[in-house]
């Protein structure tokens, strides 16, 4: 019980899915610097309402675990 506790106050939940690429017929709803590329590595994806749960300290975890791990190349997009 101990040992399950400790592991759960430090770790770090990712909730992880597919980054759709940039559909032709609604590049509007995406920003032009942010658009994610097709076969361009990993994406982290965020939002101006917060309707994902990528902040500040998520987002900074996520780079340096991609960073550290040597995966290459990172996109990040932001959905209007």
């Amino acid at each position: 019980h101990d040992i399950r506790a400790a592991c759960v106050r430090k770790s770090f939940f990712l909730s992880i899915d597919q980054a759709h690429a940039v559909h032709p017929n609604y590049a509007a709803k995406h920003e032009s610097n942010h658009a994610p590329q097709m076969n361009k590595g990993v994406v982290i994806k965020s939002n101006a309402n917060q309707r994902y749960t990528t902040n500040g300290i998520t987002g900074f975890i996520v780079r340096e675990i991609v960073r550290k791990a040597g995966i290459t190349p990172m996109q990040e997009f932001c959905v209007r």
